[in-house]
């Protein structure tokens, strides 16, 4: 059975469509390795990462990011390296870039850019197997630039401080 209802996109057909009109539906899809991923609301935990092989049972969330409060605002879902990478807010930090391998516990801020605050990054584009993306520093010098990354913290820098001006 198909996952996803194409003549009526804002119910699927898992179990009784738990994305429905009330709670959301599946959006900001990305391929990483051979599934799909994408953020939808059950209703209960808010907008969150999922991920479905395209069977009712394959289907599943990925992590709750935001258990405290009411969705962890996923966006700009990629692919790189066979992780998904996203811009998210969690209960502990601010917007900041995360990086999945599809489990809870391989989930997690890629670099807190911040400092504890949120960068706020935006536009999260893989290029030449790199991952780019904008966001604001710690340091409000610096204001919003482009950063790099290999996937891996010490990886994730900025490119260049190209408004010296703020």
């Amino acid at each position: 059975e198909l996952f996803y209802d194409i003549n009526n996109p804002l119910r699927n057909r898992l179990g009784g469509g738990i994305f429905d009109q009330q709670s959301g539906y599946p959006q900001d899809f990305a391929v990483v390795g051979d599934e799909l991923w994408f953020t939808g609301d059950d209703g209960v935990h808010g907008r969150e990462l999922w991920k479905t092989d395209g069977t009712k049972e394959g289907t599943s969330m990925v992590v709750d990011l935001t258990a405290e409060s009411s969705n962890s605002a996923i966006s700009d879902l990629v692919e790189m390296g066979g992780y998904a990478f996203f811009v998210a807010s969690s209960d502990d930090r601010g917007r900041e870039v995360f990086r999945s391998d599809g489990t809870p516990e391989g989930t997690m801020i890629l670099k807190d850019i911040a400092l504890r605050s949120s960068s706020n990054p935006e536009d999260l584009t893989v290029c030449n197997g790199l991952l780019f993306f904008s966001a604001s520093a710690a340091h409000a010098m610096t204001g919003r630039e482009l950063y790099v990354s290999d996937g891996t913290m010490n990886g994730t820098s900025m490119v260049k401080e190209i408004n010296l001006n703020g």
